[in-house]
Formats: structure tokens, C-alpha cells, sequence
């Protein structure tokens, strides 16, 4: 058998790091879970709204004010629709196109920058 000097565990040192990677990830998963989450309400709004009958009718700014209820009601806050968010009309119909991107700073000058994109057809 061998004696406990061979059998020791991980040291402080080895513990703190250990802590400190584990701190790093969870902090940047909690960072990133927000703008996807919202991203993820945004998306069940606009597929709701694609599977609505006679919405391609329907003006931009009632399409718009739709949208900003229905966001509204999912504790989406602080999205900017004039930057972000286009109507366009063409001849497959009318499409909500949603482009837009979320900086979050994890630590000083790093930051996470993320993407999203959603195009949704509405029926006519």
C-alpha cells in the first residue's frame, strides 16, 4: 500500500483554477442565454403570426404595431423595429424579415457579439 504522500488529491492551486474556468464558463453561458432566449420568444411571434390567415393584407404599421404587442406581451423590451426589422413586399407575398445583432461585453474590451436572422412568409 502506498503511503499518503503518494495519495494526496488536488491542491489549492488546482481547486482555485478548477473554480475559475467553471466561474468563465458559467458567466458567458448566462451572458449568451439572454439574447438567444429572446431570439427563440421573437421567433415563435413571427411563426405564430406566418400561420395567421389575412395578415399579408394588412398594412405595414398595423403589421408593426401586431408585432410590437405581441413582443411586448413575451417581455420582449428594447429591440429597435425601425433598425431591425423590415417589412418587404414582392411577388411571393409579404415577408417580416428580422436581422439584427446583440454585442454583450463579458469582461473590459471582450465581447460576444451575436447574430440572428428570421424571414417568415404570411399567408394571404
Amino acid at each position: 500500500m502506498k503511503t499518503r504522500k503518494y495519495q494526496a488529491g488536488m491542491g489549492l492551486a488546482s481547486w482555485i483554477l478548477v473554480i475559475l474556468i467553471v466561474g468563465m464558463v458559467t458567466s458567458i453561458g448566462l451572458t449568451l442565454f439572454t439574447p438567444f432566449h429572446e431570439h427563440y420568444l421573437m421567433e415563435k411571434v413571427l411563426d405564430k403570426m406566418s400561420d395567421e390567415p389575412g395578415l399579408a393584407n394588412r398594412t405595414n404599421d398595423i403589421l408593426l404595431n401586431m408585432i410590437r404587442q405581441r413582443f411586448k406581451l413575451n417581455n420582449v423590451r428594447g429591440f429597435d423595429f425601425n433598425k431591425n426589422m423590415k417589412i418587404v413586399r414582392s411577388s411571393k407575398g409579404t415577408e417580416i424579415v428580422l436581422d439584427y445583432e446583440v454585442r454583450e461585453n463579458v469582461w473590459r474590451n471582450v465581447d460576444v457579439v451575436s447574430s440572428f436572422k428570421k424571414t417568415v412568409l404570411l399567408r394571404p
